[in-house]
């Protein structure tokens, strides 16, 4: 188990993708290294923060009403493309 959480975590951190986790009510649980890059915000600026902070306003719509659907247990596509805002203001 512990090897498995070890794999995981050095994934996690190395990805050239932005990852982020996020719990039910929406707040960033963790990010990694390029979450970092690609947002200009720092792990501790998102670390608490609720993922509206990161969306464009359509697209934390499209996430909430993912979620609502997920937990509901209507089946939703495995992938989401979601417009972000950086800490420049920036679209990406």
């Amino acid at each position: 188990m512990r090897k498995s959480a070890e794999r995981y975590r050095l994934l996690f951190e190395n990805a050239k993708d932005a990852i982020l986790t996020v719990d039910l009510d929406g707040v960033v649980t963790d990010v990694n290294r390029e979450t970092e890059v690609v947002t200009g915000y720092s792990r501790e600026e998102l670390v608490g923060q609720h993922t509206d902070r990161l969306l464009t306003p359509a697209s934390a719509l499209l996430a909430q009403e993912r979620t609502r659907k997920w937990l509901a247990g209507d089946e939703i596509p495995p992938v989401i493309e979601l417009e972000g805002v950086r800490n420049d203001g920036s679209i990406f």
